[in-house]
């Protein structure tokens, strides 16, 4: 009977720079293959190929699956494959994303847990896309604000916001090209809160105050009596 076994790691990496917690212009998928890579059943390879499969950052869907093909292991024991070469179009720039390598064969598939984020700085026409968020953190009394996020950036670059807290609401989540996103922070009752956004792969961070006591109970039945308190 057929299985697959999820794989354990997956590290996406620059050209030069690799291990990173979060990289820029990633290049190179680097994972540990399944258990299952070099096995067979009834003849038949148990593993026949690999899938990258890129998601926005927090999607649920992914917006590339690349087919990795059967590499070999290194001396190491670990594939690394230049996915970006089989890429059919060029991932957006100004977007966070995330990968899981998926082992496919007969029985199904496994899936590896999500790579380190990555984002490119070279838009889908071949331009370098840089960008300028202001302001870089945003305060609320706990009675609430509304206002505006400006992006600065250059025509045909794409971007787009995410880790939006649920007391918060933006316009949009993404555009391309300069823009503004308005943006409003709901009433506070509870104690002070703080989010960070991630806009165009820059972090804003988002604090709102806790919510203000209420006016203290009157005192009652107030009486003015002679010195040394009420006669009998």
């Amino acid at each position: 009977m057929f299985r697959i076994w999820a794989l354990a790691l997956l590290f996406l990496i620059t050209p030069h720079a690799g291990f990173a917690q979060s990289v820029m212009d990633a290049r190179t998928a680097e994972f540990v293959p399944s258990s299952d890579h070099s096995r067979q059943s009834g003849g038949v390879d148990m593993v026949s190929s690999y899938e990258l499969r890129i998601y926005a950052s927090g999607g649920t869907q992914p917006v590339r699956t690349v087919d990795l093909g059967k590499p070999a292991p290194q001396s190491d024991g670990r594939i690394r494959i230049d996915f970006v070469s089989r890429l059919s179009s060029p991932l957006p720039a100004g977007v966070q994303y995330e990968a899981r390598v998926a082992a496919v064969g007969p029985g199904g598939s496994g899936l590896s847990a999500s790579s380190n984020p990555f984002s490119y700085t070279v838009s889908q026409t071949g331009q370098t896309c840089t960008y300028t968020v202001t302001p870089a953190s945003v305060a609320s009394s706990s009675a609430g604000a509304s206002g505006t996020i400006a992006i600065t950036t250059t025509a045909g670059c794409s971007w787009t916001v995410t880790g939006t807290p649920g007391w918060m609401t933006v316009q949009t989540t993404g555009g391309m090209g300069s823009g503004a996103i308005s943006f409003s922070v709901s009433r506070n009752t509870q104690g002070a809160r703080n989010a960070s956004l991630t806009i165009a792969g820059r972090t804003v961070g988002v604090s709102q105050a806790a919510a203000q006591a209420g006016p203290l109970v009157a005192p009652s039945n107030l009486r003015i009596v002679s010195t040394g308190g009420r006669k009998p």
